[in-house]
């Protein structure tokens, strides 16, 4: 049976090396592990990393491949068992902009795909999303991913200006928390910019294990405090 409703995540953040691939993959992970049929894509160009992440080895088609050659994205789609999800690995390049024939096909394929959630992790910045459509079976929302670093909340409260602009609905993730004396308390950061955090993701040892590992933390340790943050987002999705 087809799915009728399809939620379509980007992960975002305006810097970099804030744990955003870190939340998608674990995000996705929660998802599959709660019976969610999940397909998670690499859409940071500049940084594709969840291949390494979650020890996908070379040879693979990206989500660059099958968009710039037009080729279907199901033959770009790897099942992760261990995680009970699809993903589509991405390949360091630059895909924008496309041509009109490069994004109809795009949008074709995206109308296509049969998930519950389809998880993007997306270059720091603001830039399209990779899964382009307006079929009316996908519902787009946004995760804000920040450290609690005051520049790095100063320019994640842009981007949510602009998603505020532009009526698209979004969530903010504070990571890393109290990962030292110098970071911001969520209190204070809802208090000086108005910002409400719909969860606070601990600073936790499982996380650096996990990267070296090439094994996400919640599969490493489904009792860590990271991991059950990341439940119960996924819960509340």
């Amino acid at each position: 049976m087809a799915i009728e409703q399809i939620h379509a995540i980007n992960v975002l953040s305006i810097k970099g090396g804030v744990g955003k691939t870190t939340v998608a993959i674990n995000l996705a992970v929660a998802l599959g592990h709660m019976g969610r049929k999940v397909l998670l894509i690499d859409g940071d160009p500049a940084n594709a990393s969840i291949a390494y992440h979650l020890h996908i080895d070379e040879p693979f088609i990206s989500i660059e491949e099958a968009v710039l050659e037009m080729r279907p994205l199901s033959e770009a789609i790897i099942r992760y068992k261990e995680g009970k999800i699809d993903v589509i690995p991405g390949m360091e390049s630059q895909t924008y902009p496309l041509s009109g024939a490069q994004t109809e096909h795009l949008q074709k394929e995206a109308n296509s795909l049969d998930y519950e959630y389809v998880i993007v992790d997306t270059s720091p910045g603001i830039m399209a999303p990779q899964i382009i459509t307006t079929d009316p079976k996908f519902l787009y929302h946004s995760l804000i991913v920040s450290t609690p670093y005051e520049p790095t909340i100063k320019s994640n409260k842009k981007l949510i200006e602009l998603l505020d602009e532009n009526g698209m609905p979004y969530s903010m993730i504070l990571n890393r928390n109290g990962a030292d004396p110098y970071g911001m308390s969520p209190s204070q950061i809802t208090k000086e910019y108005d910002i409400e955090i719909l969860q606070v993701l601990p600073e936790d040892e499982i996380v650096p294990r996990s990267i070296s590992k090439r094994t996400p933390a919640f599969l490493l340790n489904k009792n860590s405090e990271f991991s059950k943050k990341i439940a119960a987002i996924a819960k509340g999705l």
